[in-house]
C-alpha cells in the first residue's frame, strides 16, 4: 500500500538529515526518512535502507511516494561506498521517482567540492575537488559528480552546498567539533588551529519550536519554585536543558528563548526551498555568511565561553579557502544565513556555555 508524504529525508538519521526530519515534523508535514542503523525516536515513518542493498531503496521510494526528497546520505568508508553513496544513490533515487508527479529532489553537498586554492566560491563556478590531496578527496570527487548528475538527470533538482555545520541534534547535543574545542578550552590546553584556512562555518537548526514549548509551559499551572514538568527525554515536550532553566528561572527562560526566535540557518534555508513557491532550480549556498579562519573561530569561541583567548594559538602551516559566497543564495532566501556570532547565540540560547553539562555526538568533518 503506497501512501503520498509531503517529504522524504534520505540519511535523515544523520546531523542535518534528523534535524531536518524533526523540522518538516514541526512545521506539519507528513515526513518520512531513511536510516541504517539509527532509528530516531520521532513519530515519524522511518524506513530502513542500506544503498550497499540493491532494493530497499526503491521499495521505500514505491511506498511513501514522496512530493519532496532531500539526499543527505553520507558515505563511510572507502572510496567505493562513496561512490555508492554519493553517486549511485542519487542516479537510483532518481530513476525510481514518478515521472507524473515529478517531485523536487534537493542534493545536500559541501564545499569540498573544491579545491580550496581560491575562496568565496560562486554557485555556478566550476568545481574541482580532482585537485585535492587530503583525505576527503573520495568524498570531495563522489560529492561533484552527485550533483551533476541530480541537474543533468532531473531538472526538479535543487543542489544545496554548506560548510562546517555546527549545532545540535535533536536529543540537544552539541556536535563533536565544537564541545571538543570547548572542553580543551576549560581544560586550559592550548591548541593551535589553522591561521590560513578560510571556511564558511554554518549554524545547523535553530530552535523556534523549543521557543513555543517554554511559551507554553508559562501557561501550565505550576510553581515556578517547584514546577511540575513532563517526562523528559527524546521526542519529549521538553529538553533537559529547558526543564533545568525553567525550574530556576521559567520566567527568564522565556525570556532568553524569546531571543533566540530570529535565528535562521541551514535546516531553515532548506524548508524554504522545499516551499512549492520555491521557483529556482540549480545550485544554492546555504552556509554561514561570514569568511573566518578556524584560528579566529577558535578565539570567537573561546570569548563566547568566557575562556582565555590566548589558549587559541596560531598555526600558519597550510593555506587554503573553502569559503563560500553566499550573496546570491541570500538574494533569493528570506532566511537569514548567520555570521559566526548569531550562530553561537543560536547553539548556546544567547548564554555562555560549560562543556560539562553537554553531551557529545559524533559528525561527519565536512557536512556534519
Amino acid at each position: 500500500m503506497t501512501s503520498s508524504f509531503d517529504l522524504l529525508v534520505i540519511g535523515g538519521s544523520g546531523f542535518v538529515g534528523a534535524n531536518l526530519t524533526q523540522a518538516a515534523l514541526h512545521a506539519g508535514f507528513k515526513v518520512a526518512y531513511t536510516y541504517v542503523d539509527h532509528r530516531l525516536q520521532l513519530p515519524v515513518s522511518s524506513y530502513q535502507v542500506d544503498l550497499q542493498e540493491k532494493s530497499t531503496l526503491e521499495t521505500c521510494l514505491k511506498k511513501t511516494q514522496p512530493k519532496n526528497i532531500v539526499y543527505c546520505a553520507l558515505p563511510r568508508g572507502n572510496e567505493t561506498k562513496h561512490r555508492i553513496v554519493s553517486i549511485e544513490g542519487v542516479k537510483r533515487t532518481l530513476d525510481a521517482l514518478d515521472k507524473a508527479t515529478y517531485p523536487k529532489f534537493v542534493y545536500v553537498s559541501s564545499n569540498s567540492v573544491f579545491s580550496g586554492r581560491k575562496g568565496q566560491y560562486r554557485e555556478l563556478e566550476k568545481t574541482d575537488a580532482e585537485q585535492q590531496r587530503d583525505d576527503y578527496r573520495a568524498y570531495a570527487v563522489t560529492r561533484a559528480i552527485g550533483e551533476q548528475v541530480a541537474l543533468d538527470t532531473w531538472s526538479n533538482s535543487i543542489v544545496v552546498r554548506t560548510a562546517d555545520v555546527n549545532g545540535r541534534d535533536v536529543q540537544g547535543n552539541i556536535n563533536r567539533r565544537l564541545i571538543s574545542l570547548i572542553d580543551q578550552l576549560e581544560s586550559g590546553q592550548e591548541i593551535q588551529r589553522l591561521s590560513q584556512a578560510y571556511i564558511s562555518p554554518t549554524l545547523v537548526l535553530q530552535r523556534k519550536v523549543r521557543v513555543l514549548r517554554v511559551l507554553l509551559m508559562a501557561f501550565l499551572p505550576f510553581s515556578p519554585s517547584s514546577p511540575t514538568l513532563p517526562p523528559s527525554g527524546e521526542g519529549s515536550l521538553l529538553s533537559l536543558w529547558e526543564r533545568e532553566r525553567v525550574r530556576e528561572n521559567w520566567q527568564g527562560a522565556i525570556a532568553r528563548l524569546c531571543a533566540v526566535m530570529l535565528v535562521d540557518n541551514l535546516v531553515d534555508g532548506i524548508m524554504e526551498i522545499l516551499d512549492e513557491d520555491f521557483v529556482y532550480r540549480g545550485i544554492l549556498h546555504i552556509a554561514g555568511c561570514e569568511r573566518i579562519t578556524y584560528y579566529e573561530f577558535a578565539c570567537k569561541l573561546a570569548k563566547f565561553v568566557n575562556a582565555d583567548v590566548s589558549l587559541v594559538k596560531p598555526d600558519p602551516s597550510k593555506i587554503w579557502d573553502y569559503s563560500l559566497d553566499i550573496s546570491f543564495t541570500q538574494s533569493l532566501l528570506k532566511t537569514r544565513l548567520l555570521n559566526v556570532e548569531d550562530q553561537f547565540k543560536g547553539i548556546f540560547c544567547g548564554q555562555t556555555w560549560s562543556a560539562r553539562n553537554c553531551s557529545i555526538e559524533s559528525n561527519h568533518p565536512l557536512v556534519s
